[in-house]
C-alpha cells in the first residue's frame, strides 16, 4: 500500500536531488522513520493516503512558488470535470445568505425544474441537515457534497404555510463558463465568467456577438471569484480584447528556455469605446 505513496514523494522530490543521492535517500528515509513512528504510537489509526497526501507532499511543496500545486485523486478528478466542461448537479441558481439560501433560477430541463423548485423557495434543510444551523462555509461544503447523491430537500415557498419536500437526483450537466450576459444599460454589456475551461473563448465571443458585437460600444467583464483554468482558453479569451502581437504571458522553467505568449496577429479584437 506504501509502494506507490513513495513514488509519488520520490517524483516530487527533485529538489533535494541536487543535494547529492546520499541526502536525498537521507531525508527520505528520516520521513519513513517518522511516518513509522507516528503509525506505531497515535491514538488513533493514520492511513497513509492522510499522511502524505494532505500533509507531507502539501508541506513540501509550500516551501516552493505559489503555483506548484498538489492533487489528491479527488481533487484531480475535479480538475478533469473542469477541463470537460461538466459537471454533476440539479441545475439550479442559489443565493447563499448565512443560514439560509435561496433558488434564484431553476434551469429548463434539469433535475430542479423538473421537481417543481421554482424562483424565491426558501430550503430549509437537505438530507435532515437544518440549514440555519451552519454557517456560510458549512453551508457551501454541505450543497456541494448534495449534489453527488440524491437529496432530500425541505423548502419554504412564499405564500404557503406547508413546508415541501423535495427529492431531487443529481445528472451530469454542461457547466458553462459564461454565468450571465446581459445589458447593464443602453450600449453596455455585462459578461459573468466563472471559469476557463475548453469552450471558454468560444462562449464569450458568442455572448458578445448577442449583445450588439462590434457595435456595442461598451462592456463589463466579471471576473471575480474566477478561479482560474485552462491556459489556451484563457489566451484565446484575452485575444478578444488585446491588439496583435501584444504579450499575455510569459512562461520559464529549469528545462525550458523562456518563452513568451502574444496575441495571434490574425487576432480580430473587439474595439470598446465606451469608459467608466
Amino acid at each position: 500500500m506504501l509502494a506507490p505513496v513513495f513514488f509519488v514523494l520520490l517524483a516530487l522530490s527533485g529538489a533535494a536531488a541536487a543535494r547529492g543521492e546520499e541526502d536525498l535517500e537521507s531525508n527520505v528515509k528520516r520521513l519513513v522513520d517518522v511516518f513509522a513512528i507516528v503509525e506505531e504510537q497515535a491514538a488513533d489509526p493514520v492511513p497513509p493516503e492522510r499522511a502524505f497526501f494532505e500533509g507531507a507532499i502539501p508541506g513540501m511543496l509550500r516551501s516552493l512558488d505559489p503555483h506548484s500545486t498538489f492533487f489528491d485523486p479527488l481533487q484531480f478528478e475535479q480538475l478533469k470535470e473542469l477541463e470537460r466542461s461538466t459537471s454533476k448537479g440539479f441545475g439550479s441558481v442559489v443565493s447563499v445568505l448565512p443560514g439560509r439560501v435561496i433558488v434564484l433560477q431553476a434551469l429548463p430541463g434539469t433535475p430542479s425544474a423538473r421537481s417543481g423548485l421554482a424562483p424565491g423557495d426558501e430550503i430549509l434543510a437537505v438530507n435532515g441537515y437544518r440549514l440555519d444551523m451552519l454557517d456560510q462555509e458549512q453551508l457551501i461544503a454541505l450543497l456541494s457534497q448534495s449534489r453527488q447523491r440524491e437529496a432530500h430537500l425541505d423548502v419554504r415557498r412564499p405564500g404557503n404555510a406547508r413546508i415541501l419536500q423535495f427529492v431531487l437526483v443529481p445528472e451530469q450537466m454542461q457547466s458553462p463558463s459564461v454565468e450571465r450576459a446581459f445589458h447593464l444599460k443602453p450600449g453596455v454589456g455585462y459578461l459573468r465568467v466563472g471559469s476557463f475551461d475548453a469552450r471558454t473563448g468560444k462562449e464569450v465571443r458568442q455572448a458578445i456577438e448577442k449583445l450588439g458585437g462590434r457595435s456595442l460600444p461598451g462592456l463589463v467583464l466579471d471576473l471575480r471569484n474566477n478561479p482560474g483554468g485552462l491556459l489556451p482558453p484563457a489566451l484565446e479569451t484575452a485575444a478578444l480584447f488585446l491588439q496583435p502581437g501584444q504579450k499575455v504571458a510569459s512562461v520559464r522553467g529549469r528545462t525550458s528556455d523562456a518563452q513568451e505568449v502574444t496575441v495571434p496577429k490574425d487576432a480580430e479584437p473587439y474595439a470598446f469605446r465606451w469608459r467608466c
